[in-house]
């Protein structure tokens, strides 16, 4: 929808001609144009100036709204020096299926600016279209039941590459999970799939979902059946090589334990847990006996919760990426069990219920002192970039 062209600056120069910067047209995109992606790219005529006068290109003004009479502004570049005559909208300011406005304006070194442009309306597409770098993540955004922005999805799709590269420690830790569930994903389905694994379903028995944090527990009866048996389904996880780790968002209560993800098997058969109780956080790796309490985290204990076995009599836990306790207790087997997220799974009956907020599950090998801080890394900056997105 075009509007009315206003005047640029004008000059005058010997014998009464006057001089300004000619006003642009936008050649990009068409007006009235739809199915626009997340980015597009925004570009005029060349810069000129009228009656021969003779000028500079100094930078140029570009402006979206969401509305004709530019009264709520989307976004604008004012004054670019770098972007004279092409401008890419940068990801995350447009939203799926909206009208929007566009108008630019040439600056001149010595006459100033010129008047904006006709206005060029356009409508984005219903579904902006991301390019994946990753195939999984892309095999993950097909499964997908909600709908995200681009700027979202390249945040997943750098978290993946993230784990791959490993980071500061170079080793793909990617590679070495059995399960990984984003659980604060914007849509309550989505976060029970496994990420590296999405048509693979988590089932919800009365946890609540917020988007943008995760699942919360009630204390009582809710939590989340993981689908995931570590004696049956195990491939990267065996007896003596666990990694496990829970993103802890808010501890809840403990009376007396309360655990965040785990499962036990019969009486004197392995127990796989991270859970919380008064005195601190309790791993359990493997194990039939014996409890790591690391007192640095106590009952506070937020973040990145990881239990880890690296031999069959060396366990250790770990929070935020930094070792925080270890100890010998001896392997004994891997408990033949679902785990539960926000309960533990006692021999087949959901128990320890948490009341706590969980975002983030993966289950796998064990990962290094260093692996471990990689993994930290990559979770933390997701979860912060996701918050602002």
């Amino acid at each position: 929808m075009k509007l009315g062209l206003s005047l640029g600056v004008t000059a005058r120069r010997g014998g009464g001609v006057l001089i300004r910067v000619a006003v642009p047209s936008v050649t990009s995109p068409a007006d009235d144009a739809t199915d626009i992606g997340e980015t597009p790219t925004i570009t005029t005529s060349a810069f000129a100036v009228t009656n021969e006068g003779l000028d500079t290109h100094a930078s140029t003004d570009w402006q979206i709204a969401s509305d004709a009479g530019f009264s709520t502004i989307v976004i604008q570049s004012l004054a670019d020096t770098s972007n004279k005559t092409s401008w890419t909208v940068p990801s995350g300011q447009l939203t799926e299926s909206t009208e929007y406005f566009v108008r630019a304006r040439h600056n001149g070194t010595t006459y100033g600016a010129s008047g904006w442009s006709a206005t060029v309306s356009f409508t984005t597409a219903s579904a902006f279209s991301y390019t994946w770098t990753n195939a999984e993540g892309e095999a993950f955004a097909a499964a997908m039941s909600g709908t995200y922005s681009d700027a979202k999805l390249a945040l997943l799709d750098t978290y993946i590459s993230n784990l791959k590269s490993g980071l500061t420690n170079g080793t793909n830790t990617w590679g070495g999970h059995d399960v990984l569930s984003l659980l604060f994903l914007d849509n309550a389905t989505d976060g029970l799939r496994w990420f590296n694994s999405p048509a693979t379903l988590m089932t919800n028995n009365g946890a609540t979902h917020t988007p943008g944090e995760g699942y919360t527990g009630n204390g009582s009866s809710s939590y989340i059946d993981t689908g995931y048996n570590p004696a049956v389904d195990g491939v990267q996880l065996t007896l003596n090589s666990l990694g496990m780790g829970i993103w802890v968002r808010a501890v809840g209560t403990s009376s007396p334990l309360r655990v965040f993800c785990g499962a036990v098997g019969a009486a004197g058969a392995g127990s796989t847990r991270i859970g919380r109780q008064a005195d601190g956080t309790a791993w359990f790796v493997n194990t039939a006996g014996g409890t790591i309490v690391a007192s640095t985290s106590s009952e506070s204990a937020t973040g990145l919760l990881s239990a880890n076995r690296s031999a069959a009599s060396a366990q250790q836990a770990y929070r935020n990426g930094a070792l925080e306790a270890s100890d010998s207790d001896a392997s004994s087997s891997i408990p033949s069990r679902n785990l539960f997220l926000l309960a533990s799974n006692s021999d087949g009956a959901p128990a320890s219920h948490s009341n706590g907020q969980i975002s983030i599950f993966r289950a796998g090998r064990s990962f290094t002192a260093a692996e471990w801080a990689d993994i930290y890394a990559a979770d933390n900056a997701l979860l912060t970039a996701w918050a602002a997105a």
